[in-house]
């Protein structure tokens, strides 16, 4: 195994890494303009899916896993 010190060491270069590739890519116009395109459309998104959802009530009942689902009666059959 490595020694503690290794692996600090290797933890501060990936971090210094990651860190300078993130600045690079953030520099970068165009993929500034499609992040915030790809945002957008994300956002376009969750709004319309919280339309078809139910509004969120703070202490509402929240649903009872032991209860059965309700179902239809069945039809009855033919005489």
């Amino acid at each position: 195994m490595a020694a503690p010190e290794d692996i600090e060491k290797l933890a501060e270069d990936w971090i210094a890494l990651w860190q300078s590739e993130v600045a690079g890519l953030a520099a970068d116009p165009e993929l500034v303009e499609k992040w915030a395109a790809f945002a957008s459309l994300g956002a376009a998104w969750f709004k319309a899916a919280a339309q078809f959802s139910k509004p969120f009530t703070p202490g509402a009942a929240q649903h009872d896993s032991t209860a059965p689902p309700s179902r239809p009666a069945p039809a009855a059959a033919p005489s």
